[in-house]
């Protein structure tokens, strides 16, 4: 089963940031930019209700998932992408609503007997006549023919070839620049990457800053594959799609 995370939420977050055309209609909502507005509504339709839901979005903060900026941001937006389960504190001021359960649970000395006692309430409730599930989260993760255009480590990775192969290139490198770019990009962020190197690769990388001809072309294709699925994520990012990596025409900020 495929199902939205946090990280998942997080790595669209980043790629909105770059984004030029939300950029441009988050600096147009905030000018009262009504003729700039129309514009992009009319080639982007939906984008005004994503901006009611994501606000303008500031640059992915350094210390990531455990930023306060992060937290201010998810907490509040939290069910709109995933479900959550939330402890009742006052009964009393509990409001119903449909698909939702509340329980007095007993906590018993054992979590997999508590468990246990879980899953056969939720069987017998789940077999009643009538049933009504609880509406699925706002967002969801795109889907074609029921699977990921890309998987998670493939997002991940095509967010930090992005946000950091930027400060190892330039537009005017030769072929002697760029093997040199990749190979600083590879020294810094092979491990962010989830990439390898067997020992006597590593330590060459590590101790002589060098890679050998084969693992130089192997990872500039690698990244060369990342970036470009970075800049098709954020095309699409603006029409609710994520992740999707299809043909669509929006402005991205590219910086590498």
């Amino acid at each position: 089963m495929i199902t939205m995370s946090e990280e998942w939420v997080s790595l669209w977050y980043r790629c909105m940031t770059w984004n030029i055309d939300y950029g441009m209609y988050c600096r147009a909502r905030a000018a009262v930019d009504e003729t700039t507005c129309k514009q992009l509504e009319a080639k982007f339709p939906g984008i005004a209700d994503i901006y009611t839901d994501f606000d303008e979005l500031d640059k992915w903060p350094e210390d990531g998932l455990q930023s306060e900026q992060w937290r201010n941001w998810f907490e509040p937006r939290r069910e709109l992408f995933m479900p959550q389960i939330g402890e009742v504190i006052t009964p009393t001021e509990h409001v119903a609503k449909q698909g939702h359960v509340l329980l007095d649970l007993p906590l018993l000395a054992n979590q997999a007997d508590t468990e246990e006692l879980v899953q056969q309430y939720l069987k017998s409730y789940y077999a009643k006549p009538g049933f009504i599930p609880a509406a699925a989260p706002k967002y969801n993760l795109h889907l074609t023919d029921g699977k990921l255009a890309l998987n998670l480590k493939e997002v991940r990775q095509a967010c930090v070839s992005a946000e950091h192969s930027y400060a190892y290139f330039s537009d005017d490198a030769d072929e002697i620049g760029f093997k040199k770019a990749v190979t600083e990009f590879v020294r810094h962020h092979i491990d962010d990457m989830g990439w390898s190197l067997d020992e006597k690769a590593r330590k060459l990388l590590d101790e002589k800053h060098r890679l050998s001809d084969e693992n130089h072309s192997s990872f500039a294709a690698r990244l060369t594959r990342s970036r470009r699925h970075f800049v098709a994520l954020c095309r699409n990012a603006i029409r609710g799609r994520f992740p999707d990596v299809s043909e669509f025409d929006s402005l991205v900020l590219k910086k590498f």
